[in-house]
């Protein structure tokens, strides 16, 4: 068994939204499927990783998975001691996610997760200049 804290004690969400790449036609439409039923609580439960299937989605790199699961409500504002969901698009290198968080969903680019790091912090340390140009003017 893996060691790997996002892959225990993880919700149905959670794998779907770490596993519904945006090729992955049958992942995403489970996924859909899912959140069709899917009560308002579970888009914002944490796994042991302390993120949120939003947050997960970000992380992976998926964005059919993350617009899926912010049209069905889950909070692009969310902040955990492990990140927020603009912080986990910043650490997978992948500005469509960025910047789809940013500019239709109003998140934050200067929002700290509940550690103190910021998405700039992320983007330096993670050295992701696509990112570093984006989030720059919110810090000037």
């Amino acid at each position: 068994m893996s060691n790997n804290p996002e892959l225990m004690e993880m919700t149905v969400l959670h794998l779907l939204s770490m596993e519904a790449r945006d090729t992955e036609k049958e992942m995403l439409e489970l996924l859909s499927l899912v959140l069709g039923s899917a009560e308002k609580a579970a888009l914002e439960e944490l796994n042991r990783a302390k993120r949120t299937p939003l947050m997960t989605a970000c992380r992976y790199g998926n964005m059919s998975a993350a617009r899926m699961l912010v049209e069905r409500g889950a909070d692009p504002k969310v902040a955990t001691e492990t990140g927020t969901p603009v912080i986990m698009a910043v650490e997978s290198g992948r500005e469509d996610i960025l910047k789809f968080l940013l500019h239709e969903q109003g998140a934050s680019a200067v929002q700290k997760d509940l550690s103190g790091v910021s998405p700039l912090y992320m983007a330096c340390f993670a050295h992701q200049s696509d990112s570093v140009d984006t989030l720059w003017p919110y810090y000037n």
